[in-house]
């Protein structure tokens, strides 16, 4: 356990996510959907939720202590997890809160979410568990900052960190059997237009 003293909680998400984290009830929680609204310095705290890019290292460094939660169990770090889980057909999702460093996915975990994944789910689905894991983790690591504490889990990062472009070499199906073809197919949905068959 660790105790963290700050003035401010800087939530850096999408709009839509505002009520969530203000339903907290604290003064000290402030919502921004454009990072350079959020006040660095080293009094204040950086929690980054379902934003979709990456944190330059000069502005989150800047910052008392700087968090991510990412909505993908600590087994799927980087870019789309909910699309790597149901193409390994993962059992379980969730998400993973943890500090922020210069490679991405990579900080200490001090927390995490998992839920039970039923057979057949597509990655419509594992993003939704992703999501739901997210709000649950996202108010355990506030109610713990509040009271100024984080606490470290013993778990790490089970793999690097996937990119974008791994995903895009996976629609390559050029000699690959039916199975696997409809496998990838199944998984990476919304990347069609990368389907290549020759």
């Amino acid at each position: 356990m660790e105790t963290i003293d700050f003035d401010k909680i800087f939530i850096y998400t999408k709009a839509k996510y505002f009520n969530w984290f203000l339903s907290f009830g604290s003064k000290k929680i402030i919502c921004c959907n454009d990072i350079s609204q959020a006040l660095p310095n080293k009094k204040n705290i950086l929690i980054t939720c379902n934003v979709g890019h990456i944190i330059p290292l000069k502005i989150f460094s800047r910052f008392h202590l700087a968090l991510n939660i990412h909505p993908g169990s600590y087994k799927f770090p980087g870019r789309d997890p909910h699309h790597w889980a149901c193409y390994e057909k993962s059992k379980d999702f969730g998400a993973t809160a943890h500090i922020m460093e210069k490679i991405v996915d990579s900080g200490k975990i001090i927390d995490y979410e998992i839920m039970k994944v039923t057979e057949n789910q597509n990655p419509s689905d594992y993003h939704k568990i992703g999501n739901i894991c997210a709000k649950k983790l996202s108010k355990r690591v506030i109610e713990n900052l509040k009271t100024k504490n984080i606490f470290s889990k013993k778990v790490k990062w089970s793999r690097k960190s996937k990119k974008r472009i791994e995903l895009i070499e996976m629609c390559n199906f050029k000699n690959l059997d039916d199975e696997e073809v409809n496998l990838r197919k199944k998984a990476f949905q919304g990347f069609e237009k990368f389907f290549n068959y020759s």
